[in-house]
């Protein structure tokens, strides 16, 4: 009674959800013992954390930097600060040669002198600006 309805012209024929050539290659690689979807999905979600975590980092330095950033204070404290170790090195150099012999006592006296004379002025405008 209902077996036209059977016959009726459809087709049984449903296409592949992937084409064969990237069947072939599942099979054929060695990841074949894992399901296929779950592998993918498992790359989606490391790409995605990758981009989350970097993008995540480059705000968080973004926010350090900006917190960070210099007054013209502190550049000008921060240039005392470095022409004072410099010049500290220097003379401690400049000892250092005078031990090895390599300079003359006027000299040595006459460079001293103009080092502990600039050192002098670095600190003089450090506690100016301090107070």
């Amino acid at each position: 009674m209902f077996d036209w309805f059977i016959v009726a012209g459809v087709s049984s024929y449903t296409p592949s959800l992937h084409p064969q050539g990237h069947m072939n290659m599942w099979y054929s690689s060695p990841l074949t013992r894992f399901e296929p979807h779950l592998v993918t999905a498992l790359l989606a979600i490391i790409i995605i954390f990758g981009v989350s975590y970097f993008i995540h980092v480059k705000r968080k330095h973004a926010d350090k930097e900006s917190q960070w950033t210099s007054t013209e204070e502190e550049k000008t404290f921060q240039d005392l600060m470095s022409k004072k170790n410099i010049t500290l090195k220097k003379l401690l150099e400049l000892e250092e040669a005078y031990d090895r012999g390599e300079l003359s006592e006027m000299d040595y006296q006459q460079k001293t002198e103009a080092y502990k004379a600039y050192l002098h002025k670095v600190k003089k405008q450090l506690n100016e600006f301090l107070t």
